[in-house]
Parts: C-alpha cells; structure tokens; sequence
C-alpha cells in the first residue's frame, strides 16, 4: 500500500517538499530562482506551486512549532540573535532588513530554536 501524500490530493512527494523547502529556508534561495533551476532542468514547476506547497507544509508541522515556541517561551533563560538578514525589496532597488528574531531556550535535556518572523 501506497503511503499517504504528505499534502492531501498533493502530486509532491517528501523528498520533493523537503528539497524545496530546505534550499527557501535553508540555503533562501528565492521561489522565482527555483522555479528558474527546475526550468533549466526540463521541470515546469511554478513559483505560486511551491509557494502553496510551504504553506501546506507549515500547516502540516504547525503542531512543531507551537511546542517548540512554548519550551523556548517557558524556558529560564533566552538567547536573542539581532543580526539583520538583508532580502530583496521589489518596490526598491536595494535590499532592506527584516524584522526576524532568532529565539534559543535551554529546555532539559536539548536546546530547541525557533525563528519568530516579526513577532514579540
């Protein structure tokens, strides 16, 4: 028997959700430069497609996040990274800084990290 597709009625496997979403939010290489790379590669696959793919992706591990923002959250000591991540701005020419906050919590007996996208 055939293992369920990790997005409902979705053509994607694992291995093609996990790859695109490791090289945006890993190595954040931009939707627009993969769907240029899967070109190249004889792959018709839209930006809009894996935009859509990352948000079913984000309701899938959701539960995830919202453990690990309780540990971090409820956690003795927290570690804030301020560094600036610059990123493209299409209403400018130039790059501008988003507001990410990297949070670190010492949980016993690991230490769990999460990224808080313009929260407090």
């Amino acid at each position: 028997e055939k293992p369920a597709a990790p997005i409902e009625k979705g053509l994607p496997g694992p291995g093609l959700l996990a790859q695109v979403a490791v090289s945006k939010y890993g190595d954040h290489l931009p939707l627009n430069r993969m769907e240029s790379i899967f070109q190249r590669h004889g792959v018709e696959l839209s930006r809009k497609t894996m935009c859509d793919w990352m948000a079913a992706c984000a309701e899938l591990v959701s539960p995830v996040w919202e453990r690990m923002k309780e540990v971090v959250l409820t956690s003795k000591a927290v570690q804030t990274d301020d560094t600036p991540v610059p990123v493209l701005d299409r209403e400018r020419i130039r790059t501008r800084t988003r507001p990410d906050l990297d949070l670190c919590g010492r949980s016993q007996p690991s230490l769990h990290r999460l990224r808080l996208h313009g929260q407090s």
